[in-house]
C-alpha cells in the first residue's frame, strides 16, 4: 500500500483490500504483533534446548525442557513452531527388517516325508467335517 499510495487514495486501497484504515496505521507503527514477538523470542529458547540435545531431541521433550525452565507454551504451539522453523529431531538407524534379492533356502528333507497329497481338496474337507472339527451336531455352522 505505501508503493501505491501516490497513485491510488490510501481509502480507496483500504476498501478494495478490506482492511481498516486504522489497522494500516497500526501496522505501520508496529508491523509485528505481540504474538509474533513472542514467537521469535520461543523459537530462540526452543533452538537453545534443541541445540543443547545436540539435534536428538524432538517437540515433546524440548516442551518439557521449557516448561522446567519456566517459559508458559503448549506442547502443539512447540511443534509447530519447530515446523514453521524447521528444526527436526534426528531420527535413530533402523535394521533392515528383511535381506532383499536373496533367494531363500529350503531346508533339506532329512527325514524324506512325503507332503504332497494325491487326494483333491474337496476330500479334505470332507475329513474335516467327519471329524466334526468346525460344525456342531446338529449340522449347522456357527
Amino acid at each position: 500500500m505505501q508503493a501505491h499510495q501516490s497513485e491510488f487514495l490510501l481509502t480507496s486501497m483500504c476498501r478494495v483490500l478490506n482492511v481498516h484504515r486504522s489497522g494500516y496505521y497500526a501496522w505501520l507503527r508496529e508491523p509485528m504483533s505481540p504474538r509474533a514477538k513472542a514467537n521469535e523470542k520461543l523459537i530462540e529458547q526452543i533452538r537453545v534446548f534443541y541445540d543443547q540435545s545436540m539435534g536428538i531431541y524432538g517437540s515433546p521433550r524440548i516442551f518439557f525442557d521449557l516448561k522446567e525452565a519456566g517459559v508458559a507454551c503448549s506442547e502443539n504451539r512447540v511443534a509447530r513452531l519447530m515446523r514453521a522453523a524447521q528444526i527436526k529431531s534426528v531420527r535413530g538407524y533402523k535394521r533392515p527388517r528383511y535381506k532383499v534379492g536373496k533367494p531363500a533356502q529350503v531346508a533339506p528333507n532329512q527325514l524324506e516325508r512325503q507332503f504332497a497329497c494325491g487326494r483333491g481338496l474337496e476330500h479334505g474337507v470332507k475329513l474335516a467335517d467327519e471329524l466334526g472339527a468346525g460344525c456342531p451336531d446338529d449340522g449347522c455352522l456357527a
